[in-house]
């Protein structure tokens, strides 16, 4: 076991570390996108398959060369923006407004997110993205809101994720939002618990183990699952990626 640090030249070095030192015939990692594609470029030339519970379908797609080795657990970006464009529509939503967080993830789901809403007939009134480094997004929620778009959609992992929505939250942003995929740890941090109040998302049902029917067949294994790692780990530390995993 070796940490990536979540930089995709660490999971890189780290990949190539298993498998010429530990021999390894499987890898599994990393739970962040960019790393898991740059140990798909390693691992495809030794023949030694990686196993991956990271969001992006670029891990996989296409299937050929050193992706032929790579395998993922969660889906990709099209399952989720299909569920949003759909949920969209039905609630006579017509146009978005988008913002990303510049890596293989956000820029993987803006892509199919563009691609999906232009077959539907959903209008992109504003698209504007931001790095992990930045600690203010004021500038591109500005032109969000001045596009006035019905709905605002966000494409970011992790603790820069959090950015947009409080941004959206404190401007009084009015529209609905939708996000594929916030980690628990966003979610009931704080301020941002209360900026996310009222957004759609996408999630795995790990996430909200308890709240599904209990004829849901997913609801059993999950319950389980959170119980024992939140009995290991505390409260409210549930994680998609250990479940995938």
């Amino acid at each position: 076991m070796l940490n990536d640090n979540s930089d995709p030249t660490g999971a890189a070095t780290a990949a190539r570390k298993l498998i010429t030192e530990k021999r390894v015939d499987v890898l599994i990692g990393s739970s962040v996108t960019p790393p898991s594609i740059a140990m798909a470029e390693v691992v495809g030339g030794s023949k030694v398959a990686l196993l991956s519970p990271a969001g992006g379908g670029a891990i996989v797609e296409p299937q050929e060369g050193n992706r032929k080795w790579a395998f993922k657990f969660s889906p990709t970006e099209t399952f989720s923006t299909e569920l949003i464009d759909a949920h969209a529509l039905n609630n006579n939503v017509k146009s978005f407004a988008v913002i990303w967080l510049a890596n293989a993830y956000g820029d993987g789901f803006v892509k199919n997110f563009e691609r999906i809403a232009t077959a539907t007939g959903l209008n992109i009134m504003a698209s504007e993205r931001y790095a992990t480094t930045d600690t203010s997004v004021v500038g591109q929620v500005i032109k969000l809101l001045a596009a006035k778009p019905d709905a605002i959609s966000i494409a970011a992992s992790g603790t820069p994720g959090a950015l947009p929505q409080i941004e959206l939250a404190q401007r009084g942003g009015k529209g609905a939002v939708y996000r594929p995929r916030v980690s628990p740890t966003t979610i009931t941090c704080g301020w941002v618990a209360k900026a996310l109040e009222g957004t759609f998302m996408t999630t795995a049902p790990v996430l909200v183990a308890e709240q599904p029917a209990d004829s849901n067949p997913i609801k059993k294994p999950a319950v389980e699952y959170v119980t024992k790692f939140e009995g290991a780990y505390g409260p409210n530390t549930r994680s998609l990626f250990g479940a995938t995993a």
